[in-house]
Order: C-alpha cells, then structure tokens, then sequence
C-alpha cells in the first residue's frame, strides 16, 4: 500500500509541475541564449600552474649575504648639510672581509687612518671620523660626523 505524501511535498511537486509546463515554451529560447559552462583545458591549468609556480618562487627569501666587503680602494666624498663638499679623496680599507683598517689622504694631502668594519650589507668606519651606512647598488652610502658637530653624508665608490 503506498503511502501518501505529505501536504508540503504536495504542493511543491504540483508548483514544480505547473513551472515546467509553462517554461516550456521557452525551452528552445533559454537552451540558445545560456551559454554552457566551459570546462578548462589541460594546456590552460599546466599554464596557470606554471605561472604560480613562479610567482611563488620569487616569493623565496635569498640566503643572507656575507659581510659588505670594503676591501680595494674607494674614492669617497663627505657632504655637509648644507651640500657642499667638506672632504673628498681616495681611501684603502685593508684587512679581512668583515673588518681591518683603513688609510685615505684628504683634500689637502694629509693621511688619516682607523678601522672598519661590515656586517651584512651594513658598516661602520671610525677614526677621526665616523661614519655608518650601507651598500646601495655598487655604492655605499651613509652618514659621517667628527668631533666638533660637523656631518653630513657620505658617498664610496670603488675605484
């Protein structure tokens, strides 16, 4: 013996029956006028894949470098903050990759010496006087300062 169906059920079947027979006349309209879902081709995800693939290799962090190696000679000019030249010349930083010492004639040919050292792409010079900074490029660049208050910046390139 079947069973009956519930009221709900009823009226959902007869609404869903009632909505059928008057979609379709419009059947061969909408069958024309939606278009299908097109499924991806193979070619298309190994593309998209790829892609991701490389994007997110760029995404890696490199392994930290080495100290900034100073060593070799450097022409070097000191920038006051009003922008003028306070010193320029050359100077030889000597020793091992992350320090040693450093020796420069100035602009009116007096030789100075002190140390230096690096770390990463950061370094420090002290003598008479200090600077600090970092590698920019193929340029290091900081700031300097002596003992009477007189700073600025400061620019190396390798010679």
């Amino acid at each position: 013996m079947r069973r009956a169906a519930r009221p709900a059920v009823r009226v959902m079947s007869y609404l869903c029956q009632r909505f059928v027979k008057r979609t379709a006349l419009f059947a061969p309209v909408l069958h024309y006028t939606v278009p299908m879902k097109k499924q991806p081709s193979l070619v298309t995800l190994t593309f998209l894949g790829t892609v991701l693939l490389l994007a997110l290799s760029g995404c890696a962090t490199a392994p930290p470098a080495g100290p900034t190696d100073l060593r070799g000679s450097w022409g070097y000019q000191l920038i006051d903050t009003n922008n003028n030249t306070w010193d320029q010349g050359t100077i030889e930083f000597s020793g091992e990759q992350g320090g040693g010492t450093w020796a420069r004639l100035d602009y009116y040919n007096t030789p100075d010496a002190g140390n230096w050292t690096a770390t990463d792409d950061r370094f420090a010079i002290t003598g008479p006087f200090t600077a600090e900074g970092s590698l920019r490029g193929t340029a290091l660049k900081g700031t300097w300062s002596v003992a009477n208050g007189d700073h600025g910046q400061l620019l190396l390139s390798r010679k």
